[in-house]
Protein backbone atom coordinates (compact mmCIF):
# COMPACT_ATOMS: atom_id res chain seq x y z
CA UNK A 1 0.00 0.00 0.00
CA UNK A 2 2.84 2.40 0.88
CA UNK A 3 4.56 1.65 -2.42
CA UNK A 4 1.34 2.35 -4.31
CA UNK A 5 0.96 5.76 -2.62
CA UNK A 6 4.61 6.65 -3.27
CA UNK A 7 4.24 5.67 -6.92
CA UNK A 8 1.06 7.75 -7.19
CA UNK A 9 2.86 10.77 -5.69
CA UNK A 10 5.83 10.32 -8.01
CA UNK A 11 3.62 10.04 -11.09
CA UNK A 12 1.60 13.06 -9.98
CA UNK A 13 4.71 15.20 -9.55
CA UNK A 14 6.19 14.02 -12.84
CA UNK A 15 2.99 14.64 -14.76
CA UNK A 16 2.60 18.15 -13.32
CA UNK A 17 6.22 19.05 -14.07
CA UNK A 18 5.86 17.86 -17.65
CA UNK A 19 2.50 19.60 -18.07
CA UNK A 20 3.72 22.94 -16.73
CA UNK A 21 6.84 22.68 -18.90
CA UNK A 22 4.66 22.10 -21.97
CA UNK A 23 2.46 25.10 -21.08
CA UNK A 24 5.48 27.37 -20.66
CA UNK A 25 7.14 25.92 -23.77
CA UNK A 26 4.12 26.74 -25.94
CA UNK A 27 3.95 30.18 -24.32
CA UNK A 28 7.60 30.94 -25.14
CA UNK A 29 7.21 29.68 -28.70
CA UNK A 30 4.18 31.91 -29.13
CA UNK A 31 6.11 34.88 -27.73
CA UNK A 32 8.95 34.18 -30.16
CA UNK A 33 6.48 34.37 -33.04
CA UNK A 34 4.93 37.72 -32.03
CA UNK A 35 7.97 39.59 -30.64
CA UNK A 36 10.91 41.11 -32.39
CA UNK A 37 14.32 39.49 -31.91
CA UNK A 38 15.46 42.39 -29.76
CA UNK A 39 12.42 42.22 -27.48
CA UNK A 40 12.67 38.45 -27.12
CA UNK A 41 16.38 38.65 -26.32
CA UNK A 42 15.84 41.44 -23.80
CA UNK A 43 13.05 39.47 -22.14
CA UNK A 44 15.28 36.39 -21.91
CA UNK A 45 18.01 38.55 -20.39
CA UNK A 46 15.64 39.95 -17.75
CA UNK A 47 14.24 36.52 -16.89
CA UNK A 48 17.79 35.15 -16.57
CA UNK A 49 18.79 37.96 -14.21
CA UNK A 50 15.67 37.32 -12.12
CA UNK A 51 16.47 33.59 -11.97
CA UNK A 52 20.03 34.27 -10.83
CA UNK A 53 18.81 36.78 -8.24
CA UNK A 54 16.20 34.35 -6.91
CA UNK A 55 18.77 31.56 -6.68
CA UNK A 56 21.17 33.80 -4.78
CA UNK A 57 18.37 34.93 -2.45
CA UNK A 58 17.36 31.40 -1.57
CA UNK A 59 20.87 30.45 -0.28
CA UNK A 60 19.90 26.78 -0.29
CA UNK A 61 17.09 27.50 2.17
CA UNK A 62 14.66 25.47 0.03
CA UNK A 63 16.57 22.30 0.80
CA UNK A 64 16.84 23.17 4.48
CA UNK A 65 13.07 23.75 4.70
CA UNK A 66 12.32 20.42 3.03
CA UNK A 67 14.72 18.50 5.29
CA UNK A 68 13.88 20.07 8.65
CA UNK A 69 10.15 20.55 8.15
CA UNK A 70 9.81 16.89 7.17
CA UNK A 71 11.41 16.08 10.55
CA UNK A 72 8.69 18.19 12.25
CA UNK A 73 11.08 21.00 13.18
CA UNK A 74 9.31 24.29 12.55
CA UNK A 75 11.90 26.26 10.55
CA UNK A 76 9.53 27.59 7.89
CA UNK A 77 8.55 30.93 9.53
CA UNK A 78 12.14 31.95 10.28
CA UNK A 79 13.30 30.72 6.87
CA UNK A 80 10.53 32.63 5.14
CA UNK A 81 11.49 35.88 6.86
CA UNK A 82 15.20 35.32 6.15
CA UNK A 83 14.54 34.60 2.48
CA UNK A 84 12.18 37.57 2.17
CA UNK A 85 14.85 39.89 3.55
CA UNK A 86 17.53 38.43 1.28
CA UNK A 87 15.18 38.67 -1.74
CA UNK A 88 14.56 42.35 -1.04
CA UNK A 89 18.28 43.03 -0.70
CA UNK A 90 18.96 41.15 -3.94
CA UNK A 91 16.12 43.02 -5.65
CA UNK A 92 17.56 46.34 -4.48
CA UNK A 93 21.06 45.47 -5.72
CA UNK A 94 19.60 44.28 -9.02
CA UNK A 95 17.67 47.53 -9.39
CA UNK A 96 20.82 49.56 -8.78
CA UNK A 97 22.74 47.50 -11.36
CA UNK A 98 20.22 47.30 -14.21
CA UNK A 99 17.70 50.04 -13.37
CA UNK A 100 14.65 47.83 -13.97
CA UNK A 101 12.02 47.69 -11.24
CA UNK A 102 10.12 44.85 -12.95
CA UNK A 103 13.08 42.48 -12.65
CA UNK A 104 13.47 43.41 -8.99
CA UNK A 105 9.80 42.74 -8.31
CA UNK A 106 10.02 39.44 -10.17
CA UNK A 107 12.92 38.31 -7.98
CA UNK A 108 10.83 38.77 -4.85
CA UNK A 109 7.86 36.96 -6.39
CA UNK A 110 9.95 34.03 -7.56
CA UNK A 111 11.55 33.63 -4.14
CA UNK A 112 8.20 33.68 -2.34
CA UNK A 113 6.75 31.09 -4.73
CA UNK A 114 9.76 28.80 -4.41
CA UNK A 115 9.85 28.86 -0.61
CA UNK A 116 6.11 28.17 -0.40
CA UNK A 117 6.49 25.20 -2.74
CA UNK A 118 9.34 23.94 -0.56
CA UNK A 119 7.04 24.15 2.45
CA UNK A 120 4.41 22.09 0.63
CA UNK A 121 7.00 19.50 -0.38
CA UNK A 122 8.32 19.25 3.16
CA UNK A 123 4.86 18.34 4.42
CA UNK A 124 4.53 15.79 1.61
CA UNK A 125 1.46 17.61 0.31
CA UNK A 126 2.13 16.61 -3.26
CA UNK A 127 -1.45 17.13 -4.41
CA UNK A 128 -1.35 20.75 -3.19
CA UNK A 129 2.09 21.21 -4.74
CA UNK A 130 0.77 19.92 -8.06
CA UNK A 131 -2.28 22.19 -7.95
CA UNK A 132 -0.16 25.24 -7.16
CA UNK A 133 2.30 24.49 -9.92
CA UNK A 134 -0.24 23.90 -12.70
CA UNK A 135 -2.50 26.78 -11.64
CA UNK A 136 0.51 29.08 -11.54
CA UNK A 137 1.53 28.03 -15.05
CA UNK A 138 -1.92 28.69 -16.47
CA UNK A 139 -2.37 32.00 -14.63
CA UNK A 140 1.16 33.16 -15.49
CA UNK A 141 0.57 32.62 -19.19
CA UNK A 142 -2.85 34.29 -19.13
CA UNK A 143 -1.82 37.33 -17.12
CA UNK A 144 1.48 37.71 -18.99
CA UNK A 145 -0.26 37.69 -22.37
CA UNK A 146 -2.80 40.29 -21.25
CA UNK A 147 -0.17 42.53 -19.68
CA UNK A 148 2.10 42.10 -22.71
CA UNK A 149 -0.54 43.86 -24.78
CA UNK A 150 -0.54 46.77 -22.33
CA UNK A 151 3.07 47.10 -21.12
CA UNK A 152 5.11 45.17 -23.69
CA UNK A 153 7.87 42.92 -22.38
CA UNK A 154 7.60 44.44 -18.90
CA UNK A 155 4.04 43.16 -18.80
CA UNK A 156 5.35 39.62 -19.10
CA UNK A 157 7.66 40.16 -16.13
CA UNK A 158 4.79 41.67 -14.17
CA UNK A 159 2.53 38.78 -15.17
CA UNK A 160 5.06 36.28 -13.89
CA UNK A 161 5.25 38.17 -10.60
CA UNK A 162 1.49 38.40 -10.16
CA UNK A 163 1.00 34.71 -10.81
Amino acid sequence: MVFKNKLKDLLSLGTINISSSIIFGIFWLYLASIMTKEEYGELGFFISIANVGATISLFGVRTMVVVYESKNENVFPASFIFVLISANITALVTFVLIQNVYVSILIVGMVIFQIILSGLNSKQRYADFSKHKIIRAIIAVGIALVLFQIFGIYGILLGYFLS
